[in-house]
């Protein structure tokens, strides 16, 4: 399977787990902007796209709704209704959290776990005013919701492994242990910690792969 087959096939699992998760009327919103510069970690899970304007990824128990920049749209994988705008968000997201059923939306904001976190606070207020209610707003008719942290969820889906990840992690353990016997038969006298970084680093760029840490 190629590199960036096996990704999306990891990514559209964690998706479908996340969603088997949900409750009726729950929605888990995923919001994030310039990711290329501040990653959503959540994003990064379940649909792995960066994204320039501000985007809204919807999931539910059945459906997965994307809202993002046109020129993002092309970008968003497969598994997900897209929905490309130009100017204005706000309308195509109450549309379609009024469609979905929402009562309770997830974000992602938690005070103890950096990885379920990814929200910032500016985008925060944005979202919950786009979702103000109706009486405040259009009168499209869209209710006052119940608000929610998405880390319960978030903490299940990181620590339950899909098949997917399983025969990924073992490859990557499989990789890691071959890297350190060829290391360790061309270590000599007088190597530093930096020279054996740099030839493992090597071996990862030769094999297509990536370090876990820098």
């Amino acid at each position: 399977m190629a590199p960036n087959t096996a990704v999306n096939a990891l990514q559209d699992g964690k998706r479908r787990q996340a969603q088997a998760l949900l409750r009726d009327g729950e929605v888990w919103l995923i919001a994030a902007r310039e990711s290329g510069v501040r990653p959503e970690p959540a994003l990064t899970l379940v649909a792995g796209v960066d994204v320039t304007w501000d985007s809204l990824f919807l999931l539910t128990r059945d459906e997965a709704v994307a809202i993002v920049g046109r020129f993002d749209a092309e970008a968003v994988p497969p598994g997900w209704t897209v929905h490309g705008y130009d100017a204005d968000l706000r309308d195509l997201l109450r549309a379609e959290v009024t469609r979905l059923g929402a009562r309770r939306v997830l974000l992602n904001i938690s005070e103890d776990d950096p990885l379920c976190d990814g929200l910032t606070s500016g985008l925060e207020r944005r979202v919950r005013g786009w979702l103000a209610p109706a009486s405040d707003l259009s009168g499209d008719g869209l209710p006052e919701l119940e608000w929610g942290s998405a880390a319960p969820l978030l903490g299940q889906l990181r620590s339950v492994k899909t098949p997917a990840e399983h025969a990924a992690i073992r490859g990557a353990v499989d990789l890691a242990e071959a890297h350190l016997r060829e290391m360790a038969a061309a270590a000599r006298p007088g190597w530093t910690e930096r020279d054996v970084a740099a030839f493992l680093h090597g071996l990862c760029r030769r094999d297509g792969a990536a370090p876990s840490w820098g």
